[in-house]
């Protein structure tokens, strides 16, 4: 089967290792970059052989393309990931899909209709350690997630609830599955250093007494991705970082089991290889992260209703 003939639109801090896995796999092959800073394009388009272009438009009118990285800010991914669709071309969204629901809805509509792949870029999906989880997670009574990093300046035209806590929120749902009904959603937020929150909490109760907690900043003096998981008869901690999982006994602190990674495999490069498998595939994970964007379009409402 020949390759799948790749471009990436947006080739900041992320789209840049886009570009370099699409160049790297051997079931795909990078065909051309776009970036607004013309510079930036020509500099990765140099480096992987490939063409530049500084509007998505022109490359779509030149170049013979079967699927596409968005990897722009947020409020620029419906209008792009609706031309490239609309044209036939598969797309891999960067989080979170869009801005509001209806334009998610619409893009999952017109990747129906014309047969292609839209795939949400949740990365957090594709590291290792996350695969293991379900072996040690049953029935959950709470979850708390806390991601925090450092300060980065980038992602500030959305806050940390699309721009971080969406990670924690799919991988909630992976674990109670996407069709759980959710009862109750709260959240509240400040800004520190852009106009949106930069940190935030929030909790989803959803049907059957489980609760989940969530606690994410961009403003932290350390980084930590850590998910805990209780349950009647034990405690789950995940650390996606250090690729750990401990499970401790409830009524104490001994551990019953400890799984700790040492693979160095790339999960950007894992979700973009099943990425390029779906495409030569035609397999389309429809309506893929809406339920997580739900969520945390719902949060942002609850915090809009606290001010």
């Amino acid at each position: 089967m020949r390759k799948v003939r790749a471009a990436v639109i947006g080739v900041g801090y992320l789209g840049r290792h886009h570009a370099r896995i699409y160049s790297e796999l051997e079931s795909s092959e990078l065909v051309a970059v776009v970036d607004i800073i013309e510079e930036r394009a020509k500099d990765i388009a140099r480096r992987y052989n490939c063409s530049a272009y500084k509007d998505y438009r022109d490359m779509l009118e030149k170049e013979k393309i079967d699927a596409v990285s968005v990897a722009v800010p947020t409020t620029s991914h419906y209008q792009i990931a609706k031309d490239c669709l609309s044209e036939g071309i598969s797309v891999l969204v960067e989080k979170p899909i869009a801005t509001s629901l209806w334009q998610a809805d619409e893009l999952f509509k017109i990747s129906e209709e014309k047969g292609t792949v839209f795939q949400v870029g949740y990365v957090e999906r594709f590291n290792p350690i996350v695969s293991f989880l379900p072996r040690y997670v049953s029935s959950p009574l709470l979850i708390l997630a806390k991601r925090l990093c450092p300060f980065a300046n980038r992602n500030l035209d959305v806050g940390v609830v699309l721009d971080l806590m969406v990670h924690d929120i799919d991988i909630v749902f992976s674990l109670l599955g996407s069709s759980v009904e959710v009862e109750e959603v709260g959240g509240a937020g400040a800004s520190v250093i852009s106009p949106h929150e930069d940190i935030a909490s929030a909790y989803v109760r959803f049907k059957g007494g489980c609760v989940a907690h969530f606690v994410v900043s961009r403003v932290s003096p350390v980084s930590l991705r850590k998910l805990e998981i209780v349950e009647r008869d034990k405690r789950i901690v995940l650390d996606y970082r250090v690729k750990e999982i401990f499970v401790y006994e409830l009524n104490g602190f001994s551990s019953i089991e400890h799984l700790k990674l040492l693979s160095t495999e790339e999960p950007l490069k894992r979700e973009i290889s099943s990425f390029v498998n779906n495409v030569m595939l035609g397999r389309n994970p429809k309506g893929d992260g809406r339920a997580s964007l739900q969520i945390a379009l719902k949060i942002l409402e609850s915090m809009g209703r606290d001010k």
